[in-house]
């Protein structure tokens, strides 16, 4: 059933069309394979406040072929024992198909747009061999809204089994398909960004003056790297 599921995706995603987005062709699978219904988050998982978290979260690896999801140790204060990451938004689970190695920041932009800024782009394009989102249930995970990517990243401690994935040749270009703005910059820019993004006004500015990635600019960072 699970193989079924993964090549009706693929082969979904995969027919062109120049009136629906990737992300509503996912929306649109994600609800044929029965996902997508809303459940509460139980009490003793919510911080503070109330909200809805979806069936099935989206978790993106440069591995293509998980048949389960273990938790990896991080050795940071906010997260003392190993975790899967994952998200109900396909664009920002998208970017961690990309092998984050070199300095990068990832997030939401003040627009609402999912951004990915990269000083060391030879790298990047270097080791971008593609990736895999993974679909998952979300029933082991709860979400830290004080730390990280807040209500957009959703934590578990256990072990998963995947219910579908996607797979893409190729993590860039996949993001760049999803709308992720990608800013590659030089290592005064990327500092700049660390120092301002405490300020909401200079922060907005900031990104203001840069100019995102196209996927023409990709292909000559390709041939020229």
């Amino acid at each position: 059933m699970k193989r079924l599921a993964i090549l009706t995706v693929s082969m979904y995603l995969m027919v062109p069309s120049t009136n629906c987005s990737i992300e509503t062709k996912f929306s649109k699978v994600a609800a044929a394979l029965g996902f997508g219904s809303s459940r509460t988050v139980p009490d003793t998982l919510k911080p503070c406040q109330t909200w809805l978290n979806p069936h099935t979260l989206f978790h993106g690896s440069p591995t293509m072929n998980l048949e389960v999801i273990n938790p990896k140790p991080l050795g940071t204060r906010c997260h003392a024992q190993p975790i899967v990451f994952a998200s109900q938004h396909i664009a920002l689970a998208a970017l961690f198909m990309l092998k984050h190695q070199g300095k990068f920041a990832c997030g939401r932009l003040p627009s609402g747009d999912v951004f990915y800024l990269t000083e060391d782009t030879k790298r990047c394009i270097r080791d971008d061999h593609g990736g895999a989102i993974y679909v998952v249930s979300s029933a082991t995970f709860f979400c830290q809204t004080q730390i990280s990517l807040g209500l957009d990243e959703w934590i578990s401690y256990a072990a998963l089994r995947p219910l579908a994935k996607f797979t893409f040749p190729s993590a860039l270009e996949a993001i760049l398909d999803f709308g992720v703005k990608v800013y590659c910059v030089d290592s005064c820019t990327y500092a700049q960004y660390w120092r301002l993004r405490s300020d909401n006004d200079e922060w907005t500015a900031f990104f203001g003056r840069l100019s995102p990635m196209t996927k023409a600019q990709l292909a000559l960072e390709r041939t020229s790297n």
